[in-house]
């Protein structure tokens, strides 16, 4: 027998002992054969195809340690756990944790006390990190989620494309996996580029989920077509709902309350033993619903979850796929519901305008950073160094609010590494007694304004009247946001009306405080290629783009995923949104053609009304009236006037 047969057969004995499984699934038993053979392998599953066992099976079954790259602190806790409750001995090393605990398990995994050891990429540049790298017995390098390595993906991140070289000292008889749930060709050959898998396997498995029903909701009423389907549909099964912001979560959760759905939201902003319980009471059934941000879903494995709610779209399909594949994980129908409102991909491409501004202005923002740090040109920075957001919104006069934005732009890019030292702080002293402040509240005749300053003095109490207090941004965001009627990108221009209209309170505001490492010398200029900032911008507006052209559509969903992510031959589901509209159509005489055609024609222009329509379509009466049913049924084109039966597609 081979020594690559033998090492199989001790992951059978791997996957029988802490899995309780007889045989692997189809992809993962090809996977683990090319790493038992020390081939480099990539592995493209998606979601919900156990592509996570690939290196987990191999780490429990062959002398020395598995290093796991992940970019997730809430993944890595997640699948660290799963594999202590089997009796697998594994850690994790983040940023969150302090010197001696990090020390302390870089000691344990160089004695060989652990089967897998978890780490963010950045923890790869480490000076103590990497001097410590070359003394693990390292068995097996898993770069999770490898589609931050490319450029080209969703979720680039820098720090990914520099892993073979910071993994360079453990080359030799070290076994090389990458895997991804998201990758298109394009992604996988850059991926296999940036780590040197020249020679390779790479092991895929079709994105074809037949028990999933894809559904796009075209609607202006996104919360009134949502809170009707989950009528319908409420007892039928446990469900996700990702809303666009935390505080869109909690309304989430309590509109569910309301309509007798138990239901949590879930985000950053909760403690961590907060959405450790949510996670698990979700989990065990004991919570059907959850409201959450896109901080939820990832390494958490509930195979029953019937339905993901999607509020707002995604700005790419991958991002889309990976979270509304979290549905039906046991192979039971389930169904991934996308409620599409075109204004919201409209906002997303404006924001990824402003994330990438004219290389002018870069430079303007790097030159004002490095004088805030005081560095001379050719200097290099070795420790971390605290600036102000005011400090630098003195020097460049652009407000807080930007700078955050800069700050994590740099990061993101690579030129500077982050620590937020001290978050933005709110300090406030009422003028008046409090008596004399209730008095002024009670005749306040703007409801709003009554509500917001009634509050803002129950959370300061008396103490406020005889000295400045102190409130932490996030606290005071959760202040105004709990008055529902009101956002919270007003709350300074409100602080504003009340210290210098009203005269009723004095206040000031105490920017975050960063302690910030350039990366690298500081420049005449910005260290960021021009073109590959271009490509980057131009890629993320082309995965919006292909984001809309998913959710308007009129072909089969599954082969437009499957298409996508580079499937040539995929056949129609028969069960999506589409696939069940096409079947309807086909009794009607009308086909999907038909439909599609009359779209661009009305497309074409501002308007068209009927006659025109008649004269421009060589079709019968029938077919064209069966064609504009469909098109308004699902809100694609809208009667511009009823007198003239003009119409236009929406925008």
């Amino acid at each position: 027998m081979s020594l690559s047969e033998q090492r199989y057969k001790q992951c059978l004995v791997s996957l029988q002992k802490y899995w309780g499984y007889d045989a692997f699934r189809p992809g993962q038993d090809q996977a683990i054969r090319s790493v038992c053979e020390g081939q480099k392998t990539l592995v493209v599953f998606p979601t919900g195809a156990g592509k996570s066992l690939c290196y987990q099976i191999p780490a429990v079954s062959f002398e020395g340690l598995c290093l796991v790259i992940s970019p997730l602190v809430a993944l890595m806790e997640d699948q660290v756990k799963q594999l202590q409750d089997r009796g697998i001995s594994a850690s994790y090393i983040t940023s969150k944790l302090g010197f001696k605990a990090i020390e302390q398990r870089l000691v344990n995994a160089r004695n060989g006390m652990y089967d897998l050891l978890y780490c963010a990429p950045e923890q790869l540049a480490n000076k103590r990190f990497k001097r410590e790298l070359e003394e693990l017995p390292l068995s097996i390098i898993a770069i999770d989620e490898a589609h931050c390595i490319s450029e080209w993906g969703h979720e680039f991140r820098p720090i990914y494309r520099q892993l073979a070289e910071y993994l360079s000292v453990k080359t030799g008889h070290v076994q090389w996996l990458a895997l991804t749930a998201t990758a298109t060709p394009e992604v996988q050959k850059d991926i296999c580029y940036m780590l040197g898998f020249d020679d390779h396997k790479t092991i895929k498995l079709p994105f074809k989920r037949e028990n999933l029903i894809w559904w796009v909701i075209r609607t202006e009423h996104t919360t009134e077509r949502m809170i009707s389907t989950l009528e319908k549909v409420k007892d039928r099964g446990d469900g996700l709902i990702y809303a666009s912001t935390r505080k869109n979560s909690e309304r989430w959760a309590e509109r569910l309350l309301r309509n007798g759905i138990k239901a949590q939201a879930y985000h950053a902003g909760l403690s961590a033993d907060k959405r450790t319980s949510i996670q698990q009471q979700w989990i065990n059934g004991k919570l059907p619903w959850v409201a959450a941000t896109n901080a939820f879903g990832m390494g958490i494995d509930k195979p029953d979850c019937r339905y993901v709610f999607h509020e707002i779209t995604p700005n790419s399909l991958e991002a889309y796929y990976q979270e509304a594949g979290r549905a039906g994980r046991d192979g039971q129908i389930s169904y991934p519901i996308l409620f599409y409102r075109p204004s919201h991909l409209r906002k997303a491409k404006e924001h990824i305008e402003k994330a990438y501004p004219p290389i002018k202005e870069l430079n303007k923002q790097y030159q004002v950073l490095c004088d805030a740090l005081e560095l001379a040109l050719g200097s290099e920075m070795l420790n971390h160094v605290a600036v102000s957001v005011d400090a630098l919104c003195q020097r460049s006069g652009w407000s807080a609010k930007h700078w955050a934005s800069i700050l994590k732009s740099f990061e993101r890019w690579g030129l500077l590494e982050l620590r937020e030292n001290r978050s933005r702080v709110l300090l406030v002293q009422f003028l008046y007694s409090p008596e004399a402040m209730r008095d002024i509240i009670d005749g306040i005749k703007d409801l709003d304004k009554q509500l917001f300053l009634d509050r803002f003095l129950r959370c300061f109490g008396l103490k406020a009247y005889n000295q400045e207090l102190r409130l932490e941004w996030n606290e005071a965001k959760k202040l105004f946001n709990d008055l529902s009627s009101l956002r919270f990108d007003k709350f300074e221009d409100y602080l504003e009306i009340l210290a210098y209209e009203d005269k009723w309170i004095r206040y000031r505001i105490q920017e975050s405080v960063y302690k910030v490492r350039l990366i690298g010398a500081r420049q005449a200029s910005i260290p960021i290629d021009e073109g590959l900032l271009c490509n980057r911008k131009k890629n993320a507006l082309e995965k919006i783009e292909w984001m809309q052209l998913y959710a308007e559509s009129m072909i089969c969903r599954e082969v437009f995923i499957r298409r996508y992510f580079g499937e040539t031959k995929a056949k129609d589901c028969g069960h999506c949104d589409n696939c069940e509209r096409a079947q309807e159509s086909r009794k009607q005489g009308l086909t999907m053609e038909d439909v599609q055609e009359l779209y661009d024609l009305l497309g074409a222009e501002l308007s068209h009304n009927y006659l025109e329509i008649r004269r421009k379509l060589p079709w019968s009466k029938e077919r064209v009236d069966s064609a504009l049913h469909w098109l308004l049924s699902q809100q694609l084109i809208e009667e511009v006037s009823k007198k003239f039966l003009s119409y236009r597609v929406i925008s």
